[in-house]
């Protein structure tokens, strides 16, 4: 579905009074948040692969790796949340890149220049 689809069918199904609309919900503030989380994560491992080392590049790979299986995990239990009711969606897809956004600046500030 398209977002103004999508729009249209959550309303639709408000106006019934369905429930699970949560789930439609979270799939609507996803796609606003989808460029902001591609965002942190480049800049993110910009300033993984950033880092120069004498051991070679496997640490900075996994620690990218790393960094991205979290973000994925984090981003999968906040959605969980909120299509169970838990917490409101709009706040729910934020939060992965609020807490990778701030872990992102902090590592920005440890980047030898």
């Amino acid at each position: 579905m398209t977002l103004n689809e999508l729009n249209k069918y959550i309303k639709t199904l408000r106006s019934r009074g369905s429930t699970g609309i949560e789930v439609y919900e979270v799939e609507k503030y996803t796609r606003y948040t989808a460029p902001f989380t591609i965002f942190i994560l480049v800049f993110m491992g910009v300033i993984v692969s950033s880092r120069k080392s004498r051991g070679g590049t496997g640490l900075q790979i996994a620690l990218g790796f790393l960094l991205s299986f979290i973000f994925i995990l984090f981003f999968t239990l906040f959605r969980t949340f909120a299509e169970n009711g838990s917490m409101p969606p709009q706040i729910s897809v934020w939060i992965p890149n609020i807490i990778f956004g701030i872990i992102s600046l902090i590592m920005y500030k440890y980047v030898p220049r």
